[in-house]
């Protein structure tokens, strides 16, 4: 997320981003291209926006529904892309294109909502808003078999996982929840206070839990959690009640959140680690980095009495190191 994103290719450079905030990037399925949404200013998940397809090869660039603004879009494995356009009125209705742009875009009749994802066997899920109430719906793409799945809360929602079975939404009993499509019990996963949402990785392999920090930032600030899947699953161990914190989530086995050691030794506390560039990353010519990678290491002296480390904790972007004296 940036104001502009650049990167070096064997082609030669390519602006990938537009002037103005550009956020919420989708790959394509073969990973050529990738769509993203540009606001004026800093967008949040709800801001209207413009919504355009970039050619990571090429760098060409177009607009998908020219001269509409969305507030959320999704892309599917056969690279269709459902979008919530707003209208005029400023209610907001589900809409179906093409990145290939075979097709017109084309709204889907009887979807009036938000926050479409595509689910299974043809069907698009959505959030419809009627009064005070808020609920999950799917519809099939020609506007067929509209139904109400389960009541939820808020407008935060994840990616479908691989099976099309579950959703991470903000449930109505002050959790984040992982909603069934098929009428399961929902599952807690983080506390409400901690706004945040699941996605899959392509192949299935990982989960990934990203939580948001600060003000609502369409996750522009914030930390997610790599979590490893069994082979067959595709919800990692969540707790029976949901994690309650995010330490909690750092603590599950081959979770990936950086490398870090803290320790005291000869009067000074020594702070180690390791900011790992994203794979995607390793391969381009990077011009600027807000914020250095690579190995770092940080040492303060300490006062002219026994101390020993009791406790060092990540938490929220802020490590918390307590000593205790000897």
């Amino acid at each position: 997320m940036s104001r502009r994103r650049n990167c070096n290719y064997a082609s030669g450079e390519r602006q990938i981003s537009l002037e103005g905030y550009a956020y919420f990037p989708l790959l394509s399925a073969d990973a050529r291209k990738v769509c993203f949404r540009v606001t004026r200013g800093v967008g949040t998940g709800q801001s209207p926006s413009e919504l355009w397809l970039v050619d990571l090869g090429s760098g060409q660039k177009q607009r998908l529904f020219p001269g509409q603004l969305v507030t959320s879009y999704d892309v599917s494995r056969t690279d269709r892309v459902v979008a919530a356009v707003r209208d005029r009125d400023g209610r907001t209705s589900v809409w179906l294109a093409w990145l290939d742009g075979r097709e017109p875009p084309r709204r889907i009749p009887h979807a009036d909502g938000d926050n479409p994802r595509f689910g299974r066997d043809g069907e698009i899920l959505f959030r419809v808003q009627v009064g005070d109430t808020v609920a999950l719906y799917r519809i099939l793409e020609n506007g067929d078999r509209r139904e109400g799945i389960a009541q939820v809360s808020g407008a935060v929602f994840g990616t479908v996982s691989p099976d099309g079975e579950w959703l991470s939404s903000i449930g109505t009993a002050n959790y984040v929840t992982m909603v069934s499509t098929s009428g399961q019990a929902s599952r807690p996963l983080l506390p409400y206070s901690l706004t945040s949402r699941m996605r899959w990785s392509p192949d299935g392999r990982h989960a990934y839990v990203s939580i948001q920090y600060g003000q609502a930032s369409a996750f522009g600030v914030g930390r997610t959690y790599v979590l490893p899947l069994a082979p067959g699953s595709v919800l990692p161990r969540i707790p029976a009640g949901g994690f309650r914190t995010e330490a909690e989530v750092a603590a599950l086995p081959g979770v990936d959140s950086g490398d870090l050691s803290v320790s005291v030794e000869g009067g000074h506390l020594r702070m180690t680690g390791q900011r790992r560039l994203p794979r995607a990353a390793r391969v381009a010519d990077i011009h600027r980095l807000e914020i250095p990678r690579g190995h770092f290491e940080r040492s303060i002296r300490l006062p002219d009495f026994p101390l020993t480390l009791d406790h060092s904790e990540l938490a929220h972007g802020c490590l918390v190191i307590r000593l205790a004296k000897a």
